[in-house]
């Protein structure tokens, strides 16, 4: 674990995505309104910070990476927040397209308890030079890069189109291609990027692509998803059970970490930047370590990443890591 963690600090990577600015509001309950059946709260705190692959990105750079992010933003008013996001590890070309907005999800807890999630949404497509200037800032830069990250929210960056010619991009550089797309409220989009190195998924998403999807024959659900995305390898995640992986012909299992969790929100960026990090030929302690990484990000309320020492409290517990 030692020698993967300290491998982290020498991967360099090029991450597109979509970026989502994050609100989190929390309050005390006060009681029912006496006209109306609705909940009373009195507020105590408001926070925001940058998540959906800007999230991804910000866990990269905790775990020691460092990142050349591009994305597209609106012309708005959250334009700032986006532009204070510095590190000595990251790099940005960030697009301002005038007429969009910024994405943007507010959150509201109530005694512990998320009542609400209010989503500002802008699903349009990028205009056509956004697109060129990206592709020709990646080709720039994909030389310099150990490999190309696609985070994918469905937030509209990312049209078909778009998608085949970043894994094409990859292919021409001889960048392995990550590949992690959200489903939520959308069918499957990972065809779209058939012939990538690596495809994470959940086990919804896994359905997704394939409708045969059986979670009894793991091995075998893996091969299927495999062969159906042209993928070198399958990530699964699993939730509480883990995770698990088809690397070539290779199939591994790595297990959950043992924490007391708060808040999923976030975990699979944290998962997925960990993954990111790892070379193409993963192993079970690459597993164990993302594994590890999500789990910690899982114990503090909102998607915040977590910090290099927790994990090292962690992975030295003797009953977590085991094959």
């Amino acid at each position: 674990m030692e020698d993967i963690l300290s491998c982290f600090a020498h991967r360099r990577l090029i991450v597109v995505g979509d970026i989502i600015v994050d609100q989190y509001h929390t309050g005390e309950a006060m009681g029912l309104s006496a006209e109306t059946p609705t909940i009373v709260a009195k507020h105590l705190a408001s926070r925001q910070s940058l998540g959906g692959a800007a999230l991804m990105v910000r866990n990269v750079l905790a775990l020691g990476g460092s990142v050349l992010f591009l994305s597209i933003i609106g012309d708005d008013a959250y334009q700032a927040a986006v532009t204070s996001f510095t590190h000595p590890g990251l790099r940005k070309i960030i697009e301002v397209e005038s007429g969009r907005s910024t994405i943007v999800k507010s959150r509201y807890w109530v005694n512990g308890y998320k009542l609400l999630q209010w989503d500002h949404l802008d699903h349009r497509p990028p205009l056509a030079r956004t697109v060129h200037h990206l592709l020709q800032e990646l080709e720039r830069h994909l030389p310099e890069a150990d490999a190309l990250i696609i985070s994918d929210y469905r937030h509209g960056l990312v049209t078909p189109g778009f998608a085949g010619a970043l894994v094409e991009a990859g292919a021409r550089a001889g960048k392995p291609v990550y590949i992690d797309s959200q489903v939520s409220q959308r069918t499957a989009n990972h065809q779209w990027y058939a012939g990538a190195s690596l495809f994470c998924l959940n086990e919804r998403e896994a359905l997704g692509v394939d409708p045969q999807y059986d979670a009894s024959h793991l091995p075998h659900a893996l091969k299927r998803l495999q062969e159906l995305l042209h993928a070198q390898s399958i990530v699964l995640k699993r939730g509480a059970k883990g995770c698990c992986a088809l690397v070539d012909d290779g199939y591994t299992e790595a297990p959950a970490a043992n924490v007391q969790a708060l808040d999923t929100t976030g975990a699979g960026d944290a998962f997925f930047a960990a993954l990111s990090l790892a070379p193409p030929h993963l192993t079970a302690e690459h597993l164990a370590l993302a594994n590890a990484w999500a789990g910690l990000a899982t114990t503090t309320l909102g998607p915040e990443p977590p910090d290099l020492a927790g994990l090292n409290v962690l992975l030295g517990k003797e009953n977590y890591v085991r094959n």
